[in-house]
C-alpha cells in the first residue's frame, strides 16, 4: 500500500494481499462458520464437517477460513427441510451502518447511499451506539468516522475485527486527517479501506463497490440525482 498520504477523497484499500485475505470472511452476502452454527443451534465443528464433506458449499481465500454465501446457506436449509431465518426472508438488502457524530455528514452519507440499489442504512452517533447497532442490525459494511465521543473509531474498528461474529464485516473509514500516522493506525485497527475528506459521491461509490459483493449503483443520469456530490 502507498505509505504517502493520498489526495483528498481518494479511496485507498488495504494492501492487495490483505484484500485477498479478507475476501473470504467479508460479509457482503456471506456468513462465517460461527454465524451458521448460531443460526442452526449446533457446534462450530458440526458446521465445519458439513463444509468439509461438501454438504454445505463454501468459499475461501488462501490460508483463510471458509465462508458461506447466503444463497448457498439458504439452499442447504431448504434441502434439509429446515426453516429459513426470518431476517433472510424479510430483508436481504445490503445493510450499511454509518457511524459519525456530525449530523450533517450523516445526512449527506445517507443521501449518497440512496444511489445504491437495495441498501438498508442505519446510523449511530458514537462508538457505544455503534456497538449496540452491530448486534441488532448486523451490517455488511460500517462507514466509520475516527474522532467520536466515548469510543473512537480505532477502538470500534478493532472491536469489529476482533469479534468472530463481526470479523467479516467490511469497515470503510472516513477521515479528515490523511497523515501517514493516522493511516498506519487505522489500518492496524483492521480497516478494509479509507476515504480522506472531502469525499466525492463517485469516490464513495467506487469504495463501496470494492468492499461489498454484488452491490450496484442505480443507472440514473447525473442530473437525476439531487443529493450531495461531496461531504
Amino acid at each position: 500500500m502507498c505509505r504517502t498520504p493520498p489526495g483528498a477523497g481518494h479511496f485507498v484499500p488495504v494492501l492487495s494481499e490483505r484484500r485477498e485475505e479478507v475476501t473470504a470472511t467479508r460479509m457482503g452476502l456471506r456468513l462465517t462458520i460461527d454465524q451458521i452454527a448460531s443460526y442452526c443451534g449446533v457446534r462450530r465443528k458440526t458446521v465445519a464437517a458439513w463444509v468439509r464433506s461438501g454438504k454445505l458449499s463454501s468459499v475461501a481465500g488462501p490460508g483463510q477460513p471458509p465462508a458461506v454465501r447466503q444463497q448457498d446457506f439458504i439452499a442447504f436449509l431448504k434441502q434439509r427441510g429446515e426453516p429459513i431465518p426470518v431476517d433472510f426472508i424479510e430483508d436481504n438488502r445490503h445493510r450499511v451502518l454509518i457511524v459519525d457524530d456530525d449530523p450533517a455528514v450523516v445526512r449527506s452519507l445517507i443521501d449518497m447511499f440512496e444511489t445504491f440499489v437495495g441498501c438498508s442504512v442505519k446510523t449511530a452517533l458514537d462508538g457505544v451506539e455503534a456497538g449496540m447497532r452491530l448486534a441488532t442490525f448486523r451490517p455488511h459494511l460500517v462507514v466509520l468516522d475516527l474522532n467520536m465521543p466515548r469510543l473512537d473509531g480505532y477502538t470500534v474498528c478493532a472491536h469489529i475485527k476482533g469479534d468472530p461474529a463481526t470479523t467479516g464485516t467490511a469497515v470503510l473509514v472516513i477521515t479528515g486527517d490523511g497523515s501517514e500516522q493516522t493511516i498506519e493506525r487505522l489500518l492496524a485497527s483492521g480497516a478494509d479501506g479509507y476515504l480522506v475528506k472531502p469525499i466525492r459521491l463517485t469516490d464513495l461509490q467506487h469504495a463501496v463497490s470494492g468492499l461489498i459483493d454484488d452491490i450496484h449503483v442505480w443507472p440514473v443520469a447525473p442530473a437525476s440525482y439531487v443529493g450531495p456530490q461531496a461531504v
